[in-house]
């Protein structure tokens, strides 16, 4: 009995273990957050440099990826090797309006999801399973997002410090692992925004610019991002109208 305890208790450490030692702490310093992301992916950030040998492995090159970060408002994109998944963080500096999502009540964030929803359903992205967590200092709205019937993405959103922080999964195969599900989970609770971080030159106008899609990245995507944060955008404008 005592050596069914103890190989149950190796078994655990040993699982945690390898949770925490195989993902690398990114640190963004434009926008002053960091997030850890699974060491073995292939991961870009803006900071990519020209000998960065995933950019070979996939075919790209630094300009390419660099673009379509800025034009996205992302600040880093990690994959797998065997690309059947993509994670994106994106952030974007909105007004005083909406400081944290901690400041909205649990109605307030249910309008805020409609409009997220409603905004999605116009490009025929279907949301389901949406929920609300919170996660240290931070409130999270969590969602999935289907395309033609197909799961397409699943999405974790917060605002703290006047900054709309997302957190991406898109799938390639239709379908969402429960592996999947629980890496984006992890990614989205590793994010820390330090109260002392740096403002981003972003601004919440630059959810409107059109934005160009590379070839290893749907171009939908982009579109998907835009059409989340402008829903969110928006409701920071009505809140700031309600109280003039």
């Amino acid at each position: 009995m005592k050596k069914i305890f103890y190989l149950a208790i190796i078994f655990i450490l040993t699982c945690t273990g390898s949770v925490l030692a195989d993902t690398t702490t990114y640190n963004l310093k434009d926008v002053g957050i960091s997030v850890d992301i699974p060491s073995e992916y292939s991961v870009f950030t803006r900071e990519t440099t020209d000998d960065d040998p995933n950019l070979q492995k996939l075919g790209l090159t630094k300009d390419t990826v660099l673009s379509y970060l800025e034009s996205s408002n992302m600040y880093l994109c990690a994959m797998p090797d065997n690309k059947e998944f993509e994670i994106y963080i994106s952030v974007v500096l909105t007004d005083d309006t909406i400081q944290s999502l901690n400041e909205l009540s649990p109605e307030d964030l249910e309008k805020m999801y409609g409009r997220i929803r409603d905004n999605l359903s116009k490009t025929g992205l279907s949301v389901s399973n949406h929920s609300f967590y919170e996660n240290g200092d931070k409130t999270f709205i969590k969602y999935f997002i289907q395309q033609s019937g197909a799961d397409y993405m699943i999405h974790h959103c917060t605002i703290h410090n006047s900054k709309t922080i997302s957190a991406m999964l898109r799938t390639t195969s239709g379908s969402f692992t429960d592996s999947q599900k629980n890496i984006i989970d992890t990614v989205a609770k590793s994010i820390i925004v330090p109260e002392t971080s740096v403002q981003t030159d972003s601004t919440s106008e630059n959810v409107y610019e059109p934005l160009t899609a590379v070839d290893y990245i749907y171009q939908l995507l982009p579109i998907t991002i835009i059409l989340i944060v402008a829903a969110i955008v928006i409701y920071h404008n009505k809140k700031k109208k309600q109280k003039n």
